[in-house]
Protein backbone atom coordinates (compact mmCIF):
# COMPACT_ATOMS: atom_id res chain seq x y z
CA UNK A 1 0.00 0.00 0.00
CA UNK A 2 2.93 2.30 0.57
CA UNK A 3 3.50 3.16 -3.12
CA UNK A 4 -0.16 4.07 -3.61
CA UNK A 5 -0.44 6.09 -0.39
CA UNK A 6 2.86 7.86 -1.08
CA UNK A 7 2.14 8.99 -4.65
CA UNK A 8 -1.43 10.05 -3.90
CA UNK A 9 -0.24 12.10 -0.91
CA UNK A 10 2.54 13.61 -3.04
CA UNK A 11 -0.02 14.63 -5.68
CA UNK A 12 -2.48 15.99 -3.11
CA UNK A 13 0.33 18.15 -1.71
CA UNK A 14 0.95 19.60 -5.18
CA UNK A 15 3.54 17.24 -6.68
CA UNK A 16 3.24 16.87 -10.45
CA UNK A 17 5.51 13.93 -11.38
CA UNK A 18 3.57 11.27 -13.27
CA UNK A 19 0.62 13.55 -14.05
CA UNK A 20 -0.19 15.10 -17.42
CA UNK A 21 0.72 18.76 -17.78
CA UNK A 22 -1.93 21.02 -16.25
CA UNK A 23 -3.81 18.16 -14.59
CA UNK A 24 -5.62 19.19 -11.40
CA UNK A 25 -7.11 16.32 -9.37
CA UNK A 26 -9.36 18.62 -7.30
CA UNK A 27 -10.75 20.14 -10.50
CA UNK A 28 -11.37 16.64 -11.91
CA UNK A 29 -13.21 15.64 -8.75
CA UNK A 30 -15.30 18.81 -8.92
CA UNK A 31 -16.03 18.35 -12.64
CA UNK A 32 -17.17 14.75 -12.06
CA UNK A 33 -19.56 15.72 -9.26
CA UNK A 34 -17.55 14.59 -6.23
CA UNK A 35 -18.85 15.73 -2.84
CA UNK A 36 -17.61 19.14 -1.72
CA UNK A 37 -15.73 17.55 1.19
CA UNK A 38 -13.67 15.39 -1.20
CA UNK A 39 -12.77 18.43 -3.31
CA UNK A 40 -11.93 20.47 -0.20
CA UNK A 41 -9.69 17.72 1.17
CA UNK A 42 -7.85 17.42 -2.15
CA UNK A 43 -7.30 21.18 -2.33
CA UNK A 44 -5.80 21.02 1.17
CA UNK A 45 -3.36 18.20 0.47
CA UNK A 46 -5.45 15.25 1.65
CA UNK A 47 -6.55 12.60 -0.84
CA UNK A 48 -9.72 10.85 0.34
CA UNK A 49 -8.57 7.45 -0.96
CA UNK A 50 -5.44 7.75 1.19
CA UNK A 51 -7.64 8.48 4.22
CA UNK A 52 -9.71 5.37 3.41
CA UNK A 53 -6.60 3.21 2.93
CA UNK A 54 -5.06 4.42 6.21
CA UNK A 55 -8.34 3.76 8.05
CA UNK A 56 -8.35 0.24 6.63
CA UNK A 57 -4.73 -0.32 7.67
CA UNK A 58 -5.56 0.89 11.18
CA UNK A 59 -8.52 -1.46 11.36
CA UNK A 60 -6.33 -4.36 10.19
CA UNK A 61 -3.82 -3.52 12.92
CA UNK A 62 -6.60 -3.63 15.50
CA UNK A 63 -8.03 -6.90 14.14
CA UNK A 64 -4.65 -8.61 14.11
CA UNK A 65 -3.79 -7.57 17.66
CA UNK A 66 -4.46 -10.05 20.46
CA UNK A 67 -5.69 -7.10 22.52
CA UNK A 68 -8.60 -6.57 20.12
CA UNK A 69 -10.52 -9.21 22.08
CA UNK A 70 -11.07 -6.49 24.71
CA UNK A 71 -12.86 -4.25 22.21
CA UNK A 72 -16.62 -4.80 21.92
CA UNK A 73 -17.38 -7.20 19.08
CA UNK A 74 -19.56 -4.87 16.98
CA UNK A 75 -17.07 -2.02 17.28
CA UNK A 76 -14.51 -4.12 15.43
CA UNK A 77 -16.51 -6.44 13.21
CA UNK A 78 -18.98 -3.96 11.71
CA UNK A 79 -16.31 -1.61 10.30
CA UNK A 80 -14.30 -4.62 9.10
CA UNK A 81 -17.22 -6.11 7.16
CA UNK A 82 -18.21 -2.69 5.82
CA UNK A 83 -14.61 -2.10 4.74
CA UNK A 84 -14.46 -5.48 3.01
CA UNK A 85 -17.76 -4.80 1.23
CA UNK A 86 -16.53 -1.35 0.12
CA UNK A 87 -12.84 -1.85 -0.69
CA UNK A 88 -13.09 -4.95 -2.90
CA UNK A 89 -15.76 -3.49 -5.23
CA UNK A 90 -13.89 -0.16 -5.29
CA UNK A 91 -10.72 -1.96 -6.40
CA UNK A 92 -12.60 -4.00 -9.00
CA UNK A 93 -14.35 -0.86 -10.32
CA UNK A 94 -10.95 0.84 -10.61
CA UNK A 95 -9.70 -2.10 -12.69
CA UNK A 96 -12.80 -2.15 -14.90
CA UNK A 97 -12.60 1.60 -15.54
CA UNK A 98 -8.91 1.29 -16.39
CA UNK A 99 -9.59 -1.51 -18.88
CA UNK A 100 -12.46 0.42 -20.44
CA UNK A 101 -10.36 3.54 -20.83
CA UNK A 102 -11.20 5.24 -17.57
CA UNK A 103 -13.58 7.94 -16.58
CA UNK A 104 -12.57 11.45 -15.62
CA UNK A 105 -9.32 11.54 -13.69
CA UNK A 106 -8.80 7.76 -13.79
CA UNK A 107 -8.30 7.77 -17.56
CA UNK A 108 -5.24 10.00 -17.26
CA UNK A 109 -3.43 8.20 -14.44
CA UNK A 110 -0.43 6.00 -14.99
CA UNK A 111 -0.81 2.25 -15.39
CA UNK A 112 1.34 1.45 -12.38
CA UNK A 113 -0.81 3.60 -10.10
CA UNK A 114 -3.91 1.81 -11.35
CA UNK A 115 -2.29 -1.53 -10.57
CA UNK A 116 -1.26 -0.24 -7.14
CA UNK A 117 -4.81 1.02 -6.49
CA UNK A 118 -6.40 -2.27 -7.51
CA UNK A 119 -3.98 -4.27 -5.37
CA UNK A 120 -4.34 -1.83 -2.47
CA UNK A 121 -8.11 -1.81 -2.30
CA UNK A 122 -8.84 -5.41 -3.31
CA UNK A 123 -6.10 -6.65 -0.99
CA UNK A 124 -7.22 -4.44 1.88
CA UNK A 125 -10.86 -5.49 1.51
CA UNK A 126 -9.93 -9.16 1.30
CA UNK A 127 -7.70 -8.92 4.37
CA UNK A 128 -10.42 -7.15 6.34
CA UNK A 129 -12.92 -9.85 5.42
CA UNK A 130 -10.54 -12.66 6.35
CA UNK A 131 -9.53 -11.02 9.65
CA UNK A 132 -13.17 -10.36 10.54
CA UNK A 133 -14.09 -13.98 9.78
CA UNK A 134 -11.19 -15.22 11.90
CA UNK A 135 -12.13 -12.86 14.72
CA UNK A 136 -15.71 -14.12 14.53
CA UNK A 137 -14.48 -17.71 14.66
CA UNK A 138 -12.31 -16.91 17.70
CA UNK A 139 -15.37 -15.51 19.46
CA UNK A 140 -17.37 -18.68 18.80
CA UNK A 141 -17.98 -20.37 22.18
CA UNK A 142 -17.66 -23.74 20.41
CA UNK A 143 -14.06 -22.82 19.49
CA UNK A 144 -14.75 -22.66 15.76
CA UNK A 145 -15.71 -26.34 15.48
Amino acid sequence: MLPYISIKTYWALGGRAGLPSGFDMAHEFEKNGAPALVVWLERHGIDFTVVLALAGVGLLAILSSPRSARIPRLLVLMPAWMGALFFVPYGVLTAVLAVLGGAGARGQLTVWLTVAAVLTFCGLGTCLGICAALRLRDLDPQGGS
